[in-house]
């Protein structure tokens, strides 16, 4: 990981549009991590394995380190479009995050942007998940 790509507005996502933009750092899952996650959700804590939403919840801090869109008014995680998750992971695993510039649309006051994200385990073939998330940037 070498930082961030960093983009000036909004303008500049369509060049990016069928590129791999990179990856995050390694990050280490703890049992701390996925019980305060299973707290807070309502669920009991103590499962050594990750649910689905909480692979989910890791994006929002990794992608800064692949990608850093300035000059906006505004980003938003919108949405999702479709999420699967192929491999377990679990308390003791280290994950990663990466990034792929699906397509970008135009909508008013900005741009929607969808991104194929993988989360990759370390020493493992397959993803602990894999999904397309929706974020937009407003002017």
């Amino acid at each position: 990981m070498t930082g961030p790509l960093v983009v000036e507005g909004v303008g500049g996502l369509d060049a990016l549009v069928g590129k791999t933009l990179g990856t995050s750092r390694w990050r280490a899952i703890g049992q701390d991590d996925l019980d305060r996650f299973a707290e807070a959700v309502g669920m009991p804590p103590g499962d050594p394995v990750a649910p689905g939403d909480f692979l989910l919840s890791l994006a929002p801090s990794l992608v800064p380190d692949i990608l850093a869109v300035r000059g906006t008014s505004m980003g938003v995680n919108y949405g999702l479009d479709a999420a699967v998750f192929p491999a377990p992971v679990a308390a003791g695993d280290t994950v990663r995050l990466s990034l792929r510039m699906l397509r970008v649309t135009e909508v008013p006051g900005g741009v929607q942007s969808v991104l194929g994200l993988e989360i990759e385990v370390e020493g493992r073939a397959d993803p602990g998940c894999r999904a397309e998330v929706i974020y937009r940037y407003y002017t």
